[in-house]
């Protein structure tokens, strides 16, 4: 059975070019399902963080990069400390960045696709919130029966999404 996942963010996509995103470091778990969908959560140094801003800063608005990443990977420490350095930033790199962070609303779709190119079961989400666990069941399932999926989806940089389910 062919298994096919699609997301999307509800912003308008930019040109982006392609650069490493900061990458998860925390060992894999070994648990069942309320520790095995949980994410690690990682921190910043102030220092690290100040760097990837004014290197940011001097940087196209709008084009996905390694700093801009790493800035929208640490969303929260990002808007915590964009509140006491923001004014560092032209308008135009401010109003970006904050808007960015806000966007925290996820939809996906899934399909369930037998080897004969049947869809056996369909899944839509409503939007919900990144970095939070999510159940969610499966519709169309016919002889399947009861379908549903776990996981969570988290912002990883400018145009991409870190997903497990």
């Amino acid at each position: 059975m062919l298994f096919a996942i699609l997301f999307s963010c509800t912003t308008p996509s930019y040109d982006t070019h392609q650069e490493e995103a900061p990458i998860f470091s925390g060992e894999r778990s070994t648990g069942g399902c309320a520790t095995s969908c949980a994410l690690e959560e990682h921190s910043i140094t102030q220092e690290e963080w100040l760097q990837s801003l004014d290197a940011w800063a001097k940087q196209e608005v709008g084009i996905s990069t390694k700093e801009l990443d790493t800035l929208l990977f640490y969303a929260k420490e990002t808007q915590n400390w964009l509140a006491v350095y923001g004014d560092t930033l032209d308008d135009e790199h401010y109003f970006f960045l904050f808007s960015e962070i806000q966007r925290n609303l996820v939809d996906i779709e899934m399909r369930l696709i037998d080897e004969n190119g049947v869809v056996r079961g369909l899944l839509e989400s409503n939007p919900f919130h990144l970095k939070k666990k999510q159940h969610i069941s499966f519709s169309s399932t016919g002889s399947l029966g009861w379908l549903e999926t776990g996981g969570k989806v988290k912002r990883v940089g400018l145009a991409h999404l870190w997903s497990r389910w």
